[in-house]
């Protein structure tokens, strides 16, 4: 598949998403046993060959596994890292994920940017807002969220000017579907 075909399916697989959002039973989910170690390191792995210019970091911590929809959590990696590396410059992207404490698992990435306006926070997780990225239909976090959210878990954001970006998502360790 061609780049521009691979993102024309990207946006049409989020356009759908939104939609089911908006359904009473929310995105769907296949729970599985899974990986976040590994989750991450196929993501990065990706990553690395779409921007080899990039230098991501991955740090590991604990136990990975946990039950989720595997697929869904790629997605939910994917869109704060390329964000991290669109908004990071030339600096390092440091993705951190820990399965340390027993019922839930972490994922941290981390970019050493412009931080994202205090102004912006409050709508950036909402549909059709972009922070302060110039491109995008503002659809990547929003759907992240809903992922989130749909695991039983949560997105956040902790922008600082002295450390960076720094995005946290945070799952339970066995994923109950919930719903956004």
């Amino acid at each position: 598949m061609t780049c521009a075909a691979a993102q024309m399916a990207r946006l049409m697989a989020d356009i759908a998403d939104i939609a089911r959002t908006w359904t009473p039973d929310g995105l769907p989910l296949k729970l599985a046993p899974a990986d976040l170690h590994a989750l991450c390191e196929g993501v990065i792995a990706e990553c690395r060959i779409a921007r080899p210019q990039c230098r991501l970091v991955l740090e590991t911590h604990g136990d990975g596994r946990g039950i989720w929809d595997a697929q869904r959590i790629e997605q939910a990696l994917t869109n704060p890292i390329v964000n991290a590396i669109q908004q990071g410059g030339s600096e390092v992207v440091t993705v951190h994920a820990s399965g340390s404490a027993a019922d839930l698992v972490e994922l941290k990435v981390h970019n050493q940017g412009l931080p994202i306006p205090r102004a912006a926070l409050s709508d950036l997780f909402k549909a059709h807002r972009r922070g302060h990225a110039k491109a995008g239909l503002g659809l990547g976090l929003f759907i992240v969220d809903r992922i989130a959210a749909a695991h039983g878990g949560r997105m956040d954001v902790e922008p600082s000017v002295k450390r960076g970006t720094e995005f946290v998502l945070q799952l339970p360790r066995e994923a109950q579907k919930k719903g956004p």
